[in-house]
């Protein structure tokens, strides 16, 4: 399995994610794929990079941005395929973008990727590192995303509960802030 980054772009959009193709290394690899559906030479999976979710299947996406980049991306590697591997270009060259406007027509030309607008500094590698470790939070056993772990650590932070002027109000507010304390001390805040 090879794995790309890809840029897919739509109208005031830039979604970051990775094309995982299906690369049979050896014969068992490929008996394996094949065992499973996959065709070894043009399978491929679309992943988003800011959630994380991933199809196989273009028509799986609920949003037409991701299926159309989908079932872009794997007709690519259809004709890819078919070609001659000497002559033909592979369709996820380094930086490559994928321009859904262009590819409905919208555009003349593909835009460019967005990336080289933002280099790297040693701030935004630490903004980076630190921006994605979000504490692994379970409610009623369901694993929250990180989007949604970032909410409750924002939450929990800025917690004001208001509880009122008198002496059983300031009492509560001050354990309500207590508890919130302990939990960020928990998430490494």
């Amino acid at each position: 399995m090879q794995t790309f980054a890809v840029e897919i772009r739509d109208r005031g959009t830039c979604i970051p994610a990775v094309a995982l193709v299906f690369a049979a290394r050896n014969e068992a690899e490929d008996a394996l794929y094949r065992k499973a559906g996959w065709n070894p030479r043009t399978g491929c999976i679309l992943m988003r990079l800011d959630t994380c979710e991933a199809k196989a299947d273009p028509y799986d996406w609920p949003d037409g941005t991701m299926r159309i980049a989908a079932a872009w991306a794997q007709d690519s590697l259809h004709a890819y395929a078919s070609s001659d591997p000497q002559q033909a270009r592979h369709p996820f060259p380094p930086g490559c973008v994928i321009d859904v406007m262009y590819i409905q027509g919208h555009t003349a030309a593909p835009c460019a990727a967005e990336w080289p607008q933002y280099p790297r500094t040693l701030q935004t590698d630490f903004l980076w590192r630190n921006m994605h470790r979000e504490p692994e939070i379970t409610v009623n056993g369901c694993a929250l995303t990180a989007a949604q772990s970032m909410a409750v650590r924002v939450a929990v932070s800025s917690l004001d509960c208001g509880c009122g002027e008198d002496a059983h109000g300031q009492e509560m507010e001050a354990m309500y802030k207590k508890r919130a304390a302990e939990v960020l001390k928990l998430m490494g805040v």
